[in-house]
Order: structure tokens, then sequence, then C-alpha cells
């Protein structure tokens, strides 16, 4: 008898500790594919749409349209390949060679930033690279459209 209750008892903490599992892992959920409004600021200020357009695993492809706001007239489009690390919440994207650009706006950054609990915000975001203005940025998820480049 006091083994069945044993072994049942032990049943009931491995489901419980596999429920727990499983919730946990809702929780890793990467940033969501589609278009985001993205706002940031080194010495100008700067706006974006952020089209995440494939995920294969924790590996994100996509591009930037950039413009700034204020300064220099400057825009561009940048492709980007990426990876989401689900333990930190982090996603490291890296611009690929700016395309269409016009004004001063570097090529080649490499973008941070911290992935909300639901994957529909990113957060404490900050670029930097060789020969990059460090800046600051946030985006929010806006639609599920992944418009072509």
């Amino acid at each position: 008898m006091f083994v069945k209750r044993y072994a049942l008892g032990s049943l009931v903490v491995l489901l419980a500790v596999g429920f727990l599992g499983l919730a946990r892992a809702e929780t890793t959920v990467g940033p969501q594919l589609g278009t985001w409004e993205l706002v940031g600021k080194d010495k100008r200020e700067w706006k974006a749409t952020l089209v995440f357009t494939k995920r294969i695993g924790t590996k994100y492809e996509g591009y930037f349209k950039w413009l700034a706001l204020s300064g220099e007239p400057s825009s561009g489009h940048e492709p980007f390949e990426g990876i989401f690390n689900p333990t930190t919440r982090l996603i490291t994207l890296k611009g690929l060679d700016m395309q269409d650009k016009t004004g001063n706006i570097a090529t080649g950054s490499i973008y941070e930033a911290t992935v909300s609990e639901d994957g529909y915000h990113l957060r404490d975001g900050k670029w930097f690279g060789q020969n990059v203005l460090p800046g600051t940025w946030t985006a929010i998820w806006k639609n599920g459209d992944t418009p072509k480049p």
C-alpha cells in the first residue's frame, strides 16, 4: 500500500513538474513575425518599419526601413539576420548591406533588445558597431502582414 501511494505521489509530482515546464516553455516566445513600429535615437531621432519575415527555430530574417526624423535627411532599407535567446529573452540582429541609402546612415549595425513575454514589444534596445554611432531604440508590433521589401 505504501509503495502504491508513493508511486502515485511521485506520478503527481512528475505531472505537476511537466505542466510547469509547459507553462514555462510558453514564456519563451520570440518576437512575432510581421510589421513593427520602431523609434530610436543617437544624435538624431529615427523611425523605422521593422519587419520580421522569417523564423526558423530561434533564427530570424527581415529588414528595417529607416527614416531620419531630425538632422540630415537620411533613409535606407537594411536587411538583417538575427537570433533570439529564450533564456535571456535577448534578440540580436545583424544589419546587412544598406540598400536604397540616402544621406548619412550607417550600415552593418548590431541591434539588441529584450523581447517581452508575449513577443509583441522590444524594449531597452541598443545599436552599435564599427563606424556606427551608438543609439537606443524600442519597437511595438503592429500587424502580422509581412510585406515584401
